[in-house]
């Protein structure tokens, strides 16, 4: 009788847990890693779950392959690599451009003196071509401002595509920690012959509905970091847009 009651748990194992799961793996089996890639803009979230009898479990993240899991996240770790060299490289750059503002201002500051000697020597012709020479080096100075308020948009833009590269690498880790504790369930399973060893297979899918959750919070942190650095994007972007402004107008005044 025993036997019997335990030969029912197995099937009904096999129908609540491991059906679904095979499902979901013969589904995406024959579509390419590129293509799911390239299809959903939030590739890492599955757009849509196969569907499950309405009695049995569903399995909220499909199962990836172990080398996919794997070279995602080398992506993300050489991502955030990358984007490191690029805060170093716009810190540089930005500590540059505002040292250049500074040697700007100053001729500013010379050529108002200038101004001030020649308009108490009575010397119209001498302050207006000051007047003029203060006009473009303001306007080169404002330029070199933008230009410098641009290099601090590149930082932060780095520093959200590193957070965001961070976040994708803690996404593949629990990813893979959902795979150890799929098959740790899945050996449990396979050797369900008694009450305990049952006992210890249903204990084992209480771990892995543990680490789903685990991975479908570490995809809604990445979704907030990815706002962020949609932000910071926009934000360079009308910084570049305002340099681009000023060299038209500096253009123009050539004509």
């Amino acid at each position: 009788m025993i036997q019997m009651v335990l030969s029912a748990a197995r099937a009904r194992v096999f129908t609540l847990y491991w059906l679904p799961a095979l499902a979901m793996v013969v589904g995406l089996a024959g579509t390419p890693r590129d293509a799911l890639a390239a299809g959903p803009e939030f590739s890492e979230i599955a757009p849509s779950l196969v569907e499950a009898e309405p009695d049995s479990v569903f399995s909220v993240v499909p199962p990836r392959q172990e080398g996919d899991i794997s070279r995602d996240r080398e992506d993300a770790e050489t991502a955030a690599r990358i984007a490191d060299e690029w805060i170093v490289m716009a810190k540089s750059r930005g500590a540059r451009a505002a040292a250049q503002v500074d040697v700007k201002k100053s001729e500013v500051e010379n050529i108002k003196a200038r101004i001030k000697v020649a308009k108490e020597a009575k010397n119209e012709a001498e302050q207006k071509d000051l007047e003029r020479q203060q006009k473009e080096l303001e306007l080169a100075q404002k330029r070199l401002e933008r230009i410098r308020d641009m290099r601090g948009a590149e930082v932060d833009y780095a520093q959200a595509a590193k957070a965001t590269a961070q976040a994708r690498v803690q996404l593949f880790a629990a990813e893979r920690g959902l795979l150890d504790a799929r098959r740790q369930m899945e050996e449990a399973g396979s050797n369900a012959s008694s009450a305990e060893q049952l006992e210890k297979f249903l204990s084992r899918k209480v771990e892995v509905g543990k680490a789903e959750t685990r991975v479908l919070d570490a995809i809604k942190e990445l979704a907030g970091k990815r706002e962020e650095v949609a932000k910071k994007a926009k934000e360079l972007a009308d910084r570049r847009t305002a340099i681009q402004e000023i060299d038209l107008e500096m253009a123009a005044r050539r004509k």
